[in-house]
């Protein structure tokens, strides 16, 4: 059974992930029905305990820390978008750390198709596809 307070965040620097914080956990206690609110306290943080959280760019390399491999390819027969194969690989981690949800951040620089690539890998990944929530920065 996950932590019910770890939340595993995946952002691109320190400011996004004190944005992910605030929209995070009210997303999260929106949907999680099986949340207390006067029990939740969220414990946010990346592959370790010691960090706050993962940065989209180190993703590649965290995956060697849980010996896994990088899944690429198409996702159900559609062409690959941005950022859809890091977030499958942030996914495979965080079903190795089994949090109670996983928060993604990113920002658009002005490439509508990131989102798209974050929503395909949350399709794919149905073992957290209801614990994933995506925020987005223009």
């Amino acid at each position: 059974m996950p932590d019910s307070n770890f939340i595993f965040l995946v952002c691109e620097g320190p400011s996004d992930a004190r944005a992910a914080k605030g929209f995070g956990e009210r997303v999260i206690l929106e949907h999680c029905e099986w949340l207390e609110p006067e029990d939740f306290r969220p414990k946010w943080q990346g592959i370790s305990s010691g960090e706050a959280y993962l940065a989209w760019k180190d993703v590649k390399n965290a995956l060697k820390v849980f010996n896994l491999r990088s899944k690429h390819g198409h996702f159900d027969g559609e062409t690959i978008k941005p950022d859809a194969v890091n977030a499958r690989n942030a996914l495979q981690i965080a079903t190795e750390l089994n949090p109670v949800a996983v928060v993604f951040c990113r920002d658009q620089d002005n490439d509508s198709e990131r989102k798209a690539g974050l929503k395909q890998a949350r399709k794919d990944h149905p073992e957290t596809n209801s614990q994933v929530a995506i925020g987005f920065a223009n």
